[in-house]
Formats: structure tokens, sequence, C-alpha cells
């Protein structure tokens, strides 16, 4: 009962995410340790599976992915733990290819707000992804413009 109230879940890895949608689980999960080779992303984007991406090696996966949906992608820093994430200076460079990467919706899943979020359904509002849509846009103007 509590997994059916939790609007994402977050697993180790892509086996674990399979066990909970073998056990009927139909939330995004978010797979923590990301992915450990690139014929895992068409399965994560089928069935709705989201990355931690810590590591470069892994947005050059996702520029060479040829997906049939969107996937999200959580970009991990190291925050001083040494544990999986990006170093500080390698963060800058792997967020601009991320967002070079294409332009995947932004959507706040969440069944408790239906103006900020989308309900949980799909059927709110989804203001919020809709304002950070906009926000990604400027910031790839920016930085287009810093480029020239």
């Amino acid at each position: 009962p509590a997994l059916a109230d939790a609007d994402l879940l977050g697993v180790a890895c892509i086996e674990e995410a399979l066990a909970l949608r073998a056990a009927g689980a139909t939330q995004p999960v978010l797979l923590l340790e990301g992915v450990f080779a690139p014929d895992e992303l068409p399965l994560c984007a089928a069935e709705n599976f989201e990355i931690a991406v810590h590591d470069p090696l892994h947005v050059e996966w996702l520029e060479r992915a040829a997906l049939a949906t969107p996937l999200r992608a959580w970009l991990k820093l190291d925050s001083g733990m040494h544990r999986l994430g990006m170093a500080p200076g390698e963060f800058r460079a792997t967020h601009a290819r991320l967002l070079a990467t294409g332009d995947a919706p932004i959507v706040e899943h969440t069944e408790s707000d239906a103006y900020w979020g989308d309900g949980g359904d799909g059927s709110g509002q989804n203001m919020l992804g809709r304002i950070l849509v906009e926000v990604r846009a400027a910031r790839r103007r920016t930085e287009s413009g810093r480029s020239q």
C-alpha cells in the first residue's frame, strides 16, 4: 500500500526497477546508480525509468541513443563524499551537453497538486514544468549568446 502512494520510486539498478514493474508498480522509477550500458537506455525510456547521470560517459550514451520517448535524467554532483557524481569541474560542461540532447518535456509529477503538477494522471496544468521548460529555453539562449 505504501508504494502505491509514492509519486516516484528509487532503486539502485535496472533489475530492481524491473522487479517493481513486475510487482505492479506504475510510478516513475529513478535508477540512482544510472545505467551500466547504453543498451539499457531504450528499456528505461519504455518503462518510464529515470536515470541518474554521474559520469560524462552517460551523456555520450544519451547523445547517441535513438529513443522512441524522452528519458528524464538527473545530473548528479559529487558534493564531497566521493561516491557517485560529477566532479564540480565537470558539472557545468556536462549540464550543457545534457541541455543539447533534446527537448524532453519537464513534468512535475505529483498527485497532490493539479496546478503546479500534473495531478498524478496528466490532467493537471503542470505549471512548474512549463516554467522550467521556459527557464531551460532561456538558459539555452543565454549560453548561445555567450558563445557568439
